[in-house]
């Protein structure tokens, strides 16, 4: 049981990330497009954000009925696929074309941000699709160049400079 019926689930993001885990870099999981996690509505606090890996599908009951809150730097964090289960989620070095994080959906539910920070890191993402999503937060200027970090931040880098691309953002 992910929360309680009399409010939030104080740091759900052990469990989410066991899922997570277990569903897709496992031998069923992996690449098999045809595995969701459905998060059920309600209300879920997160402490630490919970890495997302290739072919993931993350859907909640809809938008004001799944409701995500992250008060630790990020809710969602993509990584490949050898840094998710290694526990070196820190690592994104390793990043290369044959297991950047690529085919990801995440949509249906509301992610309230708490603190500093991008609230979806994108790190060397492609073709995923981002839907059905209300990101509720404050974020910061830098440097009078404008948002640093904002609902998502797109970042690339690793071996040979791996891009962000190809993502599709709908209904947010």
């Amino acid at each position: 049981n992910l929360y309680s019926r009399g409010g939030a689930y104080t740091d759900a993001h052990v469990p989410f990330q066991r899922a997570v885990d277990q569903l897709f870099l496992s031998p069923i999981g992996g690449e098999n497009r045809n595995i969701t996690l459905r998060i059920p509505a309600g209300e879920f606090v997160f402490d630490s954000p919970v890495f997302i890996p290739p072919y993931a599908n993350i859907v909640g009951d809809g938008i004001g009925k799944t409701k995500i809150t992250a008060n630790g730097a990020n809710a969602f964090y993509t990584k490949n696929g050898d840094s998710v289960g290694s526990g070196n989620y820190a690592d994104d070095s390793t990043n290369d074309s044959t297991n950047q994080p690529r085919y990801i959906r995440l949509s249906g539910m509301t992610i309230e941000h708490t603190s500093y920070g991008g609230t979806i890191i994108l790190q060397n993402c492609r073709d995923s699709v981002f839907s059905d999503l209300r990101i509720l937060g404050q974020w910061t200027f830098g440097s009078g160049v404008g948002v640093d970090y904002g609902a998502f931040k797109l970042r690339s880098g690793g071996q040979g400079s791996i891009d962000c691309n190809h993502n599709s953002f709908k209904n947010i």
